[in-house]
């Protein structure tokens, strides 16, 4: 069974797995800062700062944080 995914990795090379891409966009956490009238949530950059780092927090802790919702 492969270890889940760390933040560090993707800071090494670049990557981030597609399932972790799909969980994002599942949550709707690709468009955050998207328009509304282009399918987006139209919020702005405090939403997006607040979300980041949430996700951040949950990644420091070793909390699965987003990951199970």
């Amino acid at each position: 069974m492969e270890p889940p995914f760390r933040a560090s990795q993707g800071d090494e090379t670049g990557d981030v797995p597609t399932e972790v891409r799909k969980a994002l966009a599942s949550a709707d956490l690709l468009r955050i800062t998207i328009g509304e009238q282009w399918g987006g949530l139209g919020l702005g950059d405090v939403e997006a700062s607040i979300v980041l780092e949430e996700m951040a927090a949950g990644g420091r802790t070793g909390s699965p944080g987003w990951r199970d919702a």
